[in-house]
């Protein structure tokens, strides 16, 4: 198995139901996440940074 720990991930979609059991997985390898969606998200941990934004907008993609 590749070590992911500190590698950071961007999830889009964080706060449905395969981002949420994605997010919970890579916190536990200890990854640094960058959570956004449309909706608000719960930051998971403290490595977690929360953007809550629509990604079919370019400023809101730029932005993040």
């Amino acid at each position: 198995m590749v070590d992911v720990a500190g590698s950071r991930w961007v999830i889009t979609g964080a706060a449905g139901t395969i981002g949420s059991a994605l997010r919970a997985a890579l916190f536990e390898l200890q990854v640094e996440l960058v959570s956004t969606d449309i909706r608000p998200v719960v930051p998971i941990g403290p490595s977690d940074v929360v953007v809550t934004a629509d990604l079919t907008n370019l400023g809101s993609l730029v932005e993040l």
